[in-house]
């Protein structure tokens, strides 16, 4: 029983430690940047921090690289409506 409570509670243990970090480095980014936009084009962060910032604004899934309208790129030599994208773009 013993040893099932000291798995339990170095389990436990790592999870806040984790969840300590990552509120830290979300303060940090957060401290350096003005803006989410600012935040998300910076590459010098020190560490992967997409998942730092917040975004309320930004429907899920949506990143600055995606676009709502086709490009004639995106769609393959061939395609039956590449001609129609062709046109708008």
């Amino acid at each position: 029983m013993a040893t099932i409570l000291i798995a339990a509670l170095i389990i436990a243990a790592l999870v806040a430690g984790w969840f300590v970090l990552n509120g830290a480095a979300r303060r940090n980014v957060a401290s350096r940047h003005d803006s989410v936009g600012d935040a998300m084009s910076d590459e010098t962060e020190p560490l992967p921090s997409a998942h730092l910032i917040p975004d309320d604004e930004t429907a899920a899934g949506d990143t600055p690289e995606a676009h709502d309208e086709i490009n004639p790129h995106d769609l393959p030599p061939g395609h039956p409506g590449r001609p129609a994208a062709e046109q708008r773009g």
